[in-house]
Formats: C-alpha cells, structure tokens, sequence
C-alpha cells in the first residue's frame, strides 16, 4: 500500500512539472496558475505517507529491507 501511494505521488509530481514545463514554453499563463495553485493533492499524499511511514516504525519493527524502503519513503 504504502508503494502505491509513493507512485501515485510521484505520478502527480510528473504531471505537475509536465504542465510547468509546457506553460513555461507556450508562456501560458492559465498553466502556469493551475500548476502554482494545485500542490493540494502532492502535499496531502506527503502527509499520509509520512504518517503510514511513522505507524510502520512504531507497530511493526521492520527490518533491514523493509526498514530501507520505509526510511527513503
């Protein structure tokens, strides 16, 4: 679950500088606006992975493999 949320994370970071970069380009202001506007979405997937990562450590000690994955999450 928690790799799942890192990629959906990542994909909307992708989307966010795809669109940056196209607005800076075309020198699109409504693009450049939308992309300004909506980090909602990337901050609260932050949020809830940095809180997935915390109840990891806290109820499961994971080990080493697992552990690494947690802490570059």
């Amino acid at each position: 679950m928690l790799q799942r949320r890192l990629l959906e994370m990542g994909g909307l970071a992708e989307e966010r500088v795809r669109a940056a970069v196209q607005g800076l380009t075309n020198r699109d202001v409504g693009i450049i606006d939308q992309v300004l506007g909506g980090d909602e979405p990337v901050n609260e997937l932050h949020l809830e992975i940095d809180d997935r990562c915390f109840k990891l450590f806290a109820l499961y000690q994971p080990m080493a493999t697992d552990l690494r994955a947690i802490v570059s999450a």
